[in-house]
């Protein structure tokens, strides 16, 4: 037995019950294929449930077990201990016969397997990329670019740090493993479909330089298939050599009896965009947002971990006051009451965005002492984009601030967790700027009241709603994140994204 390429190699492992093996195996009509001369790979086997549940319905139809049939079948697997209980069961099903099995205690993403298969099927792993250890995070990185999936290394390391390994697995084991026009069936994470730009990438649909197409898809939403898995998932048949065309047909559960209901789905508007249900109620064409690349939907202001430090119930009298913000809050959006309940600390330069030098902090003793007094934790505070400016000394430094942080009037929203799109102009209070909070708000920046007014009435087309209940957000932690917005406006010049990493 081989040994694998890592000490830890149980990464993601959630095995599938082999009731779920049995209905995918017959979603793909995969058995019948098998019997006819179709060679059969789970490329991340796991303890081999789908081979195992081929061979024992063989067994129980009375088909005799020959090196032909068997050698048809193939399993890879990267953790030891896995394989050595999908040996176990295959010798305990055909004995000695198992010996034809095409078997690889191997990681699928990193060794070569010259063996091609007819038909691919089973259950990736389910972790993203950023809950990597360090050392195969290091020796992934590379291979999410060069299957396209993410445009460089800072992308894997940043904006794309969602992105499932399944995106990964399978398009290296269907770009590499599959024969001409074969097919695949994988349960995976649903955001491969329905997530935002994490996967834009992975919608493109090339695996190892070769084109693949989803034929269908189911969408489970009230079974639970795998008691670990808390995100949302379904199960999906591809053709590699083949373009994606749209529709796509989808079939939603219901009820928990496993009643489905048929749909079509296509992306939003862009052939790599989040898919929706091809609705003909909903008309893209009809949304017209315009807005500069200056202003380009924002998050609120990020702490990193420090709220009890930069947010305040009542606005303290002991800190300088230009350097104190009325902070957006869910009353705000309840009452429409713009008389601010909480305050944020912002000690930046207004006209550069960038943090105070200290130099400037000291020239107010009591904003001084109390970010000293604080100093410590702040310096403590994890991530790599605030580590970055932590260790440039700026250890007061927030995230999601900017020269649109200073934008005097804001077209502003909850962008967490809601199922309606209400969003309201913020003008100044007491000539300080309202600031959004966190990931619960998101905002348009104005430098003019009459354009605030303009994009705040095409911010209100009720269609706009609808794009994001389409774009399956209702309820969910991106309900209308900046990523998601952006989608749907129309931006008069090339977005730039930039960050301040002072």
């Amino acid at each position: 037995m081989k040994i694998s390429v890592l000490e830890d190699s149980k990464i993601g492992a959630v095995y599938t019950p082999p009731y779920w093996a049995n209905w995918l195996i017959d979603q793909g009509k995969v058995y019948e294929k098998w019997l006819s001369g179709f060679r059969i790979c789970d490329p991340t086997g796991g303890e081999g449930v789908f081979i195992i549940e081929l061979i024992k319905r063989a067994i129980k139809n009375g088909l005799p077990m020959s090196k032909e049939l068997l050698g048809r079948l193939g399993y890879i697997e990267i953790d030891p201990h896995a394989c050595k209980a999908f040996l176990d069961a295959a010798n305990q099903a055909v004995g000695v016969m198992s010996q034809y099995i095409k078997f690889y205690n191997a990681d699928v993403l990193i060794e070569l397997i010259e063996e091609k298969f007819d038909i691919l099927i089973g259950n990736p792993p389910w972790v993203n990329f950023c809950d990597l250890s360090s050392d195969y995070k290091e020796i992934l990185k590379e291979k999410f670019i060069s299957e396209g999936l993410v445009s460089d290394t800072r992308s894997v390391l940043f904006g794309s740090s969602r992105i499932d390994l399944a995106a990964l697995v399978i398009n290296v084991a269907m770009g590499r493993l599959l024969s001409p026009s074969g097919n695949a069936y994988f349960y995976l994470p649903s955001s491969l479909y329905y997530g935002d730009n994490a996967h834009k990438g992975w919608r493109s649909f090339k695996a190892n330089g070769r084109c693949f197409a989803t034929k269908w898809i189911y969408e489970f939403s009230k079974t639970r298939i795998f008691d670990r898995v808390g995100t949302s998932y379904c199960a999906a048949a591809f053709e590699i050599d083949n373009l994606q065309k749209f529709p796509v047909r989808c079939f939603k559960e219901e009820n928990e009896s496993l009643n489905w209901k048929e749909t079509e789905l296509r992306p939003l508007k862009d052939s790599s965009d989040q898919w929706v249900e091809n609705n003909s109620s909903f008309d893209p064409s009809s949304i017209k947002v315009r807005i500069l690349k200056n202003q380009i939907p924002r998050q609120g202001v990020n702490t990193c971990g420090a709220n009890d430090i930069f947010i305040f119930n009542e606005r303290p009298t002991y800190l300088p006051t230009e350097y104190l913000f009325p902070l957006v809050t869910k009353e705000i959006f309840k009452a429409k009451d713009t008389h601010p309940v909480k305050w944020i600390l912002i000690p930046y330069e207004k006209k550069t965005a960038r943090p105070l030098p200290w130099l400037r902090i000291e020239n107010h003793p009591s904003l001084a002492e109390y970010l000293l007094r604080h100093k410590s934790k702040l310096i403590g505070r994890k991530g790599k984009i605030i580590r970055s400016s932590i260790e440039k000394g700026f250890w007061w430094s927030l995230l999601g601030v900017g020269q649109y942080s200073f934008a005097p009037y804001k077209i502003i929203w909850q962008s967490y967790g809601k199922k309606h799109f209400l969003p309201l102009l913020m003008t100044p209070y007491k000539d300080m700027t309202w600031q959004g909070n966190q990931a619960m708000n998101a905002f348009i920046p104005c430098w003019n009241m009459s354009d605030a007014e303009r994009i705040l009435i095409e911010l209100s087309n009720p269609m706009i709603e609808k794009a994001f209940c389409m774009l399956n957000g209702e309820g969910k932690c991106n309900w209308a994140q900046p990523g998601k917005v952006k989608k749907i406006l129309f931006i008069n010049e090339p977005i730039e994204i930039q960050q301040c990493l002072f």
